[in-house]
């Protein structure tokens, strides 16, 4: 190489400089990191600690009116079913018992045709035929099952929770998981980190802290009468700041300035305390969304047989239905798969009513997906009269 182009490379690198960070301050800095990552999330779930279980307690529903409701707006999925639970083991078990999602939440003492303390909705957001299982089997440990009907929803395959039916959804107090899981108990370790999971997950939800941060449309917690409950509520001016404003409208709590949603709840029998509202006109005609099943319908059918093996006997008989959606006879692969389960459930001895079909009706529905009084009356009739 010629002493021109020696010099030249001399002349073009650059030289190297000091380490951007030494070993020492690496340190430093992934330690002042840590603390401040932690203490970030430290802060979030201590904020969020104050959208805890409003009722630790439990409710009496057996001392409430038919003209009361405990509100439940803010309240977590699992804290609402622990009430339920609660008073299920705190009381006599009942005649009837109705296990499902939020579809069967206006299934009533009166559609049951039993009076108060007979029946009881243990109805949960999102609950399909795995925690249905589970719940029954503590239930049953603890001799609380319903003495006579068992009547267990599944889901429609037109709704788009239809793939919860053989899925877990983890809105059930945690005991629940860790007792009767139908699974071994050297899997129960497995299940303890899933719910601690859950409960991380759930604390950094964005709308649990946004809850915590402003108290715009928060409800004042117990138990009131349907009047005062249904009535207007206006939004808190005290938190009607710009973060207040922006919060509120990113979890669409407040629908227009300075209107809060009706105060939602549940009634003495365990069902839905929703606001009055008219019946549906139009006819469902939307593209239908659910996806496929996990497991297909082996999975459905072995935890129905799993239920009915928990329920039946004693006096007691498990009633599978199928609710139906308010809309026109249409084919799907979704409503393929449910007609394989009710005629191969129908053939090992289960009792099914499928009414998917023949309620076209408005009258017998609150909206497209959910049922009403009405319905659950027409379905108690259907199950008097099986075999």
């Amino acid at each position: 190489m010629s002493n021109v182009s020696r010099n030249l490379d001399e002349q073009l690198q650059i030289p190297a400089g000091p380490p951007l960070l030494s070993g020492r301050h690496l340190l430093a800095f992934l330690l002042l990191f840590a603390m401040t990552l932690g203490l970030a999330l430290g802060w979030v779930v201590w904020i969020t600690g104050r959208t805890a279980n409003p009722y630790p307690d439990g409710i009496d529903f057996s001392a409430m009116n038919a003209k009361q409701l405990v509100v439940i707006n803010q309240v977590q999925p699992h804290y609402v079913t622990g009430l339920k639970v609660d008073h299920a083991l705190k009381n006599a078990a009942p005649n009837i018992g109705a296990f499902g999602s939020h579809a069967i939440g206006a299934f009533s003492a009166a559609a049951a045709g039993d009076g108060q303390g007979g029946f009881f909705n243990f109805s949960v957001l999102h609950l399909g035929l795995p925690e249905i299982r589970d719940l029954m089997a503590h239930l049953k440990s603890k001799g609380k099952l319903p003495g006579k009907f068992i009547m267990v929803a599944l889901q429609n395959p037109h709704t788009d929770n239809f793939t919860h039916i053989t899925q877990y959804i983890r809105e059930l107090p945690p005991e629940i998981y860790l007792l009767h899981g139908g699974e071994r108990p050297t899997k129960n370790l497995r299940r303890a980190f899933q719910l601690l999971g859950d409960v991380i997950r759930d604390r950094l939800d964005w709308r649990k802290l946004a809850f915590a941060l402003t108290d715009t449309c928060k409800p004042d917690y117990g138990v009131m009468t349907t009047t005062k409950a249904f009535a207007p509520r206006a939004a808190a001016d005290a938190h009607s700041n710009l973060l207040g404003r922006l919060i509120i409208q990113l979890q669409g709590g407040v629908k227009k300035q300075n209107s809060c949603p009706p105060l939602l709840g549940l009634h003495r029998d365990g069902r839905n305390a929703d606001p009055p509202q008219k019946s549906p006109t139009q006819i469902a005609t939307d593209p239908i969304k659910s996806k496929a099943v996990p497991g297909g319908s082996a999975a459905v059918l072995s935890l129905m047989g799993d239920i009915a093996r928990i329920g039946n006997g004693e006096g007691r008989r498990v009633i599978f239905f199928t609710p139906p959606t308010f809309e026109t006879p249409r084919k799907s692969p979704q409503n393929t798969l449910m007609n394989q389960v009710v005629t191969e459930a129908a053939k090992r001895g289960m009792a099914v009513i499928d009414h998917r079909r023949g309620f076209t009706d408005g009258r017998y529905f609150r909206d497209y997906m959910h049922p009403n009084e009405r319905y659950f009356t027409d379905l108690m009739k259907s199950a008097g009269e099986l075999k």
